[in-house]
């Protein structure tokens, strides 16, 4: 049975931007949780594994990771999102959350496959949650269980998910800034973002369904989501 981790990279923002939801789907964990076990151990790197802490002197830790990832028996990708005109002002933000996590896990079962979903947490009203929210309405569109559990995780606590924003923040950052020149300085984070681009044999994070990558720009969807209830 398959795994789907789900992070996302940037925030519901007035003043414009990127939102992505990244994915990482792993069929067996093993082999890449030695794997990211071995690098953390060769670098001596035991934080949290976040794009937004890349630095010159983790670099050499990232690059192994990402050509780790790309080497693996994975796929990965992500939904990309205007960070204004995708959210509705009426609805709350974690319910938006929801149904793009919903579209996005929707486009990455494959027909008769049962997956298990695991989402970083988002601040929900109590008794409800995000990766609750995301199986039953799953399951209802679909019309059967091709998602058996999901679960909300502290991303702290999960290398997957952690590697979820690393693909997640590499698209968005490659969408904000596109690819520096090979004559520009370089910040760590577009070498990162390059590094993972290259690894997975892709030219640019655009819309690409392409051996283990699928990623795909989506306009205005949780207006049509919340009327077909």
């Amino acid at each position: 049975m398959s795994s789907i981790y789900i992070d996302e990279s940037g925030t519901r923002n007035s003043s414009g931007g990127f939102f992505v939801i990244g994915f990482l789907k792993v069929r067996d964990h093993q082999p890449l949780e030695r794997d990211i076990r071995h690098l953390r151990q060769k670098h001596q790197y035991f934080q949290e594994i976040h794009f937004a802490d890349i630095r010159k002197n983790s670099l050499e830790f990232y690059f192994d990771v990402v050509e780790t990832l790309a080497a693996a028996d994975i796929r990965v990708g992500g939904s990309v999102y205007d960070s204004v005109s995708a959210f509705q002002p009426n609805e709350e933000t974690w319910k938006q959350q929801a149904a793009m996590a919903t579209l996005l896990t929707m486009g990455n079962i494959n027909k008769g496959e049962v997956v298990n979903a695991f989402l970083d947490l988002v601040q929900t009203p109590k008794n409800v949650t995000l990766a609750q929210t995301v199986r039953d309405e799953v399951n209802r569109r679909r019309g059967g269980r091709c998602v058996a559990e999901a679960y909300d995780l502290d991303s702290r606590a999960s290398d997957f998910l952690q590697l979820a924003d690393l693909i997640a923040s590499s698209i968005a950052y490659e969408r904000r800034h596109g690819q520096p020149d090979i004559g520009e300085r370089r910040t760590p984070k577009a070498r990162v973002a390059a590094r993972l681009r290259r690894a997975l044999e892709i030219d640019g994070f655009d819309d690409i369904q392409q051996g283990k990558v699928n990623i795909v720009t989506v306009a205005n969807p949780t207006s049509s989501f919340f009327t077909s209830r």
